[in-house]
């Protein structure tokens, strides 16, 4: 399930950005601020505690970086699809971030529930 949801992310991004054409204005606050909004939101939800979702948060700093070194070449279509696979990473990361935190509550709402079972038996 995890992989489908990364490989629907970067297949998105993907065409998001060849679906951009040849567009060369330069990039906007919204286009650059988005991945970092993933990202924020990302640790947040604690993906640099894993090391698989800690994985795709340095995919999406990295990709960011590259992003930042083809804005100030005026390159912008490039800067675009690194930022899509910036978000694109944050994403997964977020994913998996919410996915580990929803597993350690269900584990410990199982364990009250057996608990709960045995004090009433």
């Amino acid at each position: 399930m995890k992989s489908f949801y990364k490989h629907t992310i970067i297949y998105t991004a993907s065409t998001l950005f060849l679906l951009s054409g040849c567009a060369s204005e330069s990039v906007s606050q919204k286009e650059y601020s988005e991945p970092l909004q993933v990202m924020a939101a990302a640790e947040q939800a604690g993906a640099k505690q894993d090391s698989e979702s800690a994985l795709h948060m340095q995919y999406a700093e990295e990709n960011l970086k590259k992003a930042d070194e083809f804005i100030d070449k005026k390159k912008y279509d490039k800067a675009r699809y690194y930022l899509d696979m910036a978000e694109a990473d944050a994403r997964v990361a977020l994913i998996l971030a919410e996915e580990k935190d929803t597993l350690t509550k269900v584990q410990d709402l199982e364990a009250r529930i057996e608990k709960v079972k045995s004090d009433t038996l």
